[in-house]
């Protein structure tokens, strides 16, 4: 997967082509105190499957209890919301750090 697949390459870039790590270029940080949704940073640690609306995905609670429901079920049941959040991954701007030793 290439970064301009992800986002836009004046916003981030991709650390590698193994896995999908992307992070956000510095001045894009200093920006805003929020971070806007398109210039967050993308850390996977394998593939990232993309599954159609009828993918079933089964569910098993603490109790045993099992249900299976669709991606589209998933889609109708829940709202989409909006939230402020605190997310931090350690390795953000590992790439600008490591330049200036």
């Amino acid at each position: 997967m290439t970064e301009t697949s992800v986002r836009d390459t004046n916003h981030t870039f991709l650390q590698n082509d193994d896995s999908l790590n992307v992070e956000t270029r510095s001045e894009r940080l200093r920006d805003s105190f929020l971070t806007k949704q398109s210039d967050f940073y993308i850390r996977c640690h394998g593939d990232v499957p993309s599954l159609p609306d009828d993918h079933p995905i089964k569910i098993v609670g603490g109790s045993g209890k099992e249900t299976t429901v669709s991606v589209a079920d998933l889609k109708a049941r829940f709202k989409t919301r909006t939230i402020a959040a605190t997310l931090q991954c350690a390795g953000n701007q590992r790439q600008e750090m490591q330049a200036t030793r």
